[in-house]
């Protein structure tokens, strides 16, 4: 069950006919917002999120690739918002990835917003690293948050947020989880700090012949993907890169004889690089939690408890149960389900309390033992309305039982309280 926004909070969408666009001042620049990601991360929630109405879908120019665009109302302007078809490298294998690589750099978005899965940091960092070489501002939103935890999978989000100086959203967009902090975070994009720069141009400096292709700042070609695409030999894929280069004919010639092999090794020690910062920032920003089995295992205390949380839920359950039989099958049976509950404040009632009864009596305190312990009613065969009884009978055994080992589970176990508050969601979500 989506969670609903209110107007105040929520990108402010124009009502209009479906496929069609507010129309928009021909003096006015309207800026961009691209949405990047890997294939099924929720990447159409979030742009359904942000554009509503305003949605075409036409083909990328040349191709069979879907590119669906809306608009958007933030910070006072109106937005045009581009869903790019899922990737899992800006370095092309397929025509949905050239497609998404061309729109990147041709079009040179006002602001990226990165959509990932959380639980496949790796995979969703590599894609980061290659988006903060373009310099554009932008945000990661770490989407499916829900199944990251159901892996027990805890992420780092404020750890990558000072890392890469960006925002760092964690969302369950599907049940607008996280959706209103996206939108206010929007603001705070900035330009990526891009952690490889320093090792990346260190790397270069020993072959001259790099040096134009490592710019800085706004504009530039990112550079380690740059060599990476003038690896390839497909001409569609590389055109727009060396289009982009503006080399002469001489240099683009030698980019396929002697420039080929030293740039070629360059670029194999690049991605090392990379790889090894994926693997390093993965391991430092992903954690395995301990499930509740773990935590039981090494903690006596705890496991201890749980056995108590069982039994007194057992036991309080088992009461339940048999008082609602009793009530609707004992008069017909002629005999009822016996509790260990009922056998206690049987001898309670018809053993212990009227001998306190008799003493309370004989030593001239009898109001106050019907204070504490009320009045035996014949037609219920027990003692009623007193302060401390039935009250201490019910408290201490079946209330205290679950309660106790409760209180010390949740103090000493994380995962059981998240745990908590996932059945929680779904039993909200269900209804």
């Amino acid at each position: 069950m989506a969670t609903t926004l209110s107007p105040a909070s929520s990108p402010t969408r124009q009502e209009g006919p479906p496929g069609t666009a507010p129309p928009q001042s021909p003096e006015v620049s309207t800026p961009t917002v691209m949405l990047v990601g890997n294939p099924n991360v929720g990447k159409s929630v979030i742009f359904g999120y942000l554009t509503g109405k305003y949605v075409t879908v036409s083909n990328y120019p040349g191709t069979t690739v879907e590119v669906s665009r809306g608009t958007m109302r933030y910070g006072g302007k109106t937005w045009e918002v581009i869903d790019t078809p899922g990737v899992n490298s800006l370095v092309p294998q397929s025509e949905d990835e050239r497609v998404t690589r061309d729109l990147l750099l041709q079009q040179r978005p006002d602001l990226i917003i990165q959509v990932a899965d959380a639980k496949n940091l790796r995979r969703t960092l590599l894609l980061t690293s290659q988006l903060v070489e373009f310099g554009v501002p932008m945000m990661l939103v770490l989407n499916l948050m829900d199944e990251a935890r159901s892996r027990n999978i805890e992420i780092d989000a404020a750890g990558l947020s000072t890392l890469f100086g960006i925002p760092v959203v964690q969302t369950v967009a599907v049940d607008g989880e996280g959706l209103h902090q996206l939108h206010r975070s929007i603001a705070k994009a900035r330009i990526p700090v891009d952690p490889l720069t320093t090792p990346r141009q260190r790397m270069a400096a020993a072959e001259p012949l790099a040096g134009q292709l490592f710019g800085a700042g706004p504009g530039q070609l990112p550079a380690q993907l740059t060599l990476e695409w003038l690896q390839t030999r497909d001409t569609g894929l590389r055109q727009p890169v060396l289009s982009a280069l503006a080399l002469s004919d001489q240099e683009e010639a030698l980019l396929g004889t002697e420039w080929r092999l030293p740039l070629r090794t360059l670029n194999g020690k690049l991605e090392a690089l990379r790889s090894q910062f994926l693997d390093d920032t993965t391991a430092q920003h992903k954690k395995l939690l301990p499930s509740l089995a773990d935590e039981a295992g090494e903690n006596t205390l705890l496991r201890f408890a749980y056995k108590l949380l069982f039994i007194g839920l057992t036991l309080f359950l088992y009461t339940e149960f048999a008082r609602l039989l009793n009530t609707i099958f004992a008069a017909a049976l002629g005999w009822e389900f016996p509790t260990p509950y009922q056998a206690i404040t049987g001898w309670f009632d018809h053993r212990l309390l009227p001998s306190l009864d008799s003493w309370f009596q004989s030593h001239g305190l009898g109001a106050l033992g019907v204070l504490l312990f009320g009045t035996f009613q014949e037609e219920s065969g027990a003692y009623e309305s007193g302060f401390l009884y039935p009250a201490i009978t019910q408290f201490s055994l079946l209330i205290a039982p679950v309660v106790l080992p409760l209180a010390v589970v949740l103090s000493r176990s994380r995962r059981f309280g998240e745990q908590l508050g996932r059945w929680s969601r779904q039993w909200r979500t269900g209804l």
